[in-house]
């Protein structure tokens, strides 16, 4: 082989090698491509299952009866349905006049329930009254009527609305003991602990 031929072949090889390597570097070119799109994004807010109680009280008014024993005790009820005017009076009645009384009202809101669905309400244990100045607009007593208890509380059967809530009253027996001393006259005032289950 002589030396134009042995050039020959070199160029051959250098031109190969430098044409593929030119071909390989296009390919990875092409490759490397980007792209963009938009991509939605949401959140949503919505209050939690919540009941609050505050807004009015379950208030069995001013009731005025007879001092000393009276042979036996009276029962105030307020009916959930009730908001303003005489309640019902049982027991030990001669002497006895109810005031103007009201059921409570609680709001329930943020049930995942479906509407109408409904609500199941339960309470504590019986509420033993104690005194308090300023309630009804008369003083706090001179000494605690012992055994004024409020029990037997009733919401009905409150149901859910479309959007998950549900406004409702609660209403109870006020046990007024047989034997009450003018030191016991005054505003009385308990609390009671409601639970709202929706399932």
């Amino acid at each position: 082989m002589n030396n134009k031929t042995m050039l020959q072949r070199s160029l051959l090889t250098t031109g190969i090698t430098l044409a593929l390597g030119l071909s390989f570097g296009l390919s990875q070119s092409a490759l490397a491509e980007s792209t963009t799109s938009d991509l939605e994004i949401k959140a949503g807010l919505a209050q939690a299952y919540s009941m609050d109680c505050g807004e009015s009280a379950l208030d069995f008014g001013v009731t005025t009866l007879v001092l000393g024993d009276r042979a036996g005790s009276t029962t105030i009820l307020v009916e959930p349905t009730l908001t303003g005017g005489a309640p019902d009076v049982d027991g030990v009645t001669t002497g006895v006049t109810a005031g103007s009384a009201s059921a409570g009202k609680c709001i329930l809101s943020g049930s995942s329930a479906k509407k109408n669905d409904e609500i199941t309400v339960t309470y504590g244990d019986d509420v033993t009254l104690t005194g308090e100045d300023g309630l009804s607009d008369i003083g706090k007593p001179d000494d605690d009527l012992g055994g004024l208890t409020v029990g037997d509380f009733d919401a009905g059967n409150p149901k859910l609305d479309a959007d998950g809530g549900v406004e409702f009253r609660i209403g109870g027996t006020l046990t007024i003991p047989a034997t009450v001393a003018k030191k016991h006259l005054g505003g009385y005032s308990g609390t009671i602990t409601v639970t709202a289950d929706d399932s």
